[in-house]
């Protein structure tokens, strides 16, 4: 499988399962995802839903919190990764690494929270994995 070079197709947090977070000793943070959700337009009125592995890397980070815990391959209840001025995310912009000001996910079972103030976010190991819908 390749992965999408379509500039409509857009990162979904929801529903995500995170199989790792790790600090870089440069002061970075890498959230691994085992499943991540991305949208993508097959035509006008069709959008193919897609499960990737990636792992997203931010930069800059200033601030970092992790409140309460989470399973493995839990569900991420809600995510948005803040430029300033949107939260949508796009495949294209988030491979090429773009500015960003915080990025956040909610876990499903317990309200988990994960919280980074940042000013760059990247995806890195891109896998797709199948195509759900």
């Amino acid at each position: 499988m390749t992965i999408h070079e379509d500039k409509t197709a857009e990162v979904e947090w929801h529903d995500a399962h995170v199989r790792e977070v790790r600090a870089l000793p440069n002061g970075g943070v890498v959230v691994d995802f085992v499943h991540l959700v991305v949208l993508r337009a097959k035509d006008e009125q069709i959008l193919e839903t897609w499960s990737y592995k990636a792992a997203l890397e931010l930069s800059g980070v200033t601030e970092f919190s992790i409140a309460g815990t989470w399973e493995e391959m839990e569900f991420v209840s809600d995510g948005k990764l803040m430029d300033g001025t949107s939260e949508h995310c796009l495949l294209q912009s988030l491979r090429a690494g773009m500015s960003a000001t915080s990025f956040e996910l909610e876990f499903s079972a317990n309200g988990a929270r994960l919280r980074a103030a940042c000013t760059k976010a990247q995806l890195r190991k891109l896998v797709p994995v199948e195509r759900l819908g």
